[in-house]
């Protein structure tokens, strides 16, 4: 019997509005991808869009899902705390996100990255929904905010980090969240942190448009690809395809509590 490309696999974290250049051809890779049985996508935003307008766009897609939270590289532009919390209790709206710190560029203001994660950390736990972390450059400061403020439910989107890092993030209950890197070459490190995590705490996602995985490097990104990542991470771990495709599953839906689309 044919089984579709991507049955029951996840792209954890994407930029669909951003993909392609135009909102008909975002819509196209999108139904290209659940027609080929993606089971879901996360979209991690887009700081030129509303968050209206992003409900807007995925509200036709039944496991089309967003997160929402101001990008720690977007401090200059403008954000609305007001609509983030107006928002926050609808449907598509599973987690806070992508946000943390990134201090990879030197004209950075620090303390507007820690005050804007902070707030974002205590809405999360507000509202009882997960964080997307996006940390770059600034582990050691991001991982003492987390376990300051105790959240439960916590995943590091695009992972690069090693071993030690890795470790550190598990014992405080984080998901690790994988991406086309883990298919570069350069990426033992990467790969050495991912043999370490257990399987029941991995996700797998495209980042898309950025991070294209090996075959395809040099192309945009968009979900199709996340075949790639759950390709690589199977190798890696030794384990069949299958059962990593359904331990990923039964990870998203434990780590956002959407059993119902069982």
């Amino acid at each position: 019997m044919y089984e579709p490309l991507l049955k029951d696999m996840i792209d954890h974290h994407c930029h669909m509005m951003q993909t392609q250049g135009s909102t008909e051809n975002a819509m196209q890779l999108l139904e290209s991808a659940f027609q080929q049985g993606l089971f879901a996508i996360i979209d991690a935003g887009d700081a030129t869009k509303t968050q209206q307008e992003r409900l807007e766009f995925f509200s036709p897609y039944e496991r089309a899902f967003i997160v929402i939270g101001q990008h720690p590289l977007d401090m200059e532009r403008p954000f609305s705390y007001e609509e983030m919390v107006g928002v926050l209790s609808e449907p598509k709206v599973i987690g806070v996100g992508e946000v943390g710190l990134d201090f990879s560029r030197q004209d950075i203001d620090r303390r507007k990255q820690q005050t804007a994660f902070d707030v974002q950390l205590t809405l999360a736990n507000q509202y009882d929904l997960p964080i997307m972390l996006h940390i770059r450059d600034a582990f050691d400061e991001a991982y003492q905010m987390v376990k300051r403020v105790g959240h439960p439910r916590v995943v590091v989107h695009c992972f690069t980090g090693g071993k030690d890092e890795a470790k550190r993030w598990l014992d405080l209950g984080a998901y690790l969240s994988f991406s086309g890197v883990i298919t570069f070459k350069n990426a033992q490190e990467i790969q050495d942190a991912l043999a370490y995590a257990p399987i029941d705490r991995i996700l797998c996602e495209t980042d898309a448009p950025y991070l294209t995985p090996v075959p395809h490097r040099g192309k945009p990104n968009h979900p199709i690809y996340v075949s790639h990542v759950y390709e690589q991470v199977a190798h890696l771990k030794t384990v069949p395809i299958d059962n990593l495709v359904a331990q990923v599953k039964e990870n998203f839906l434990s780590l956002y509590q959407l059993y119902h689309l069982e």
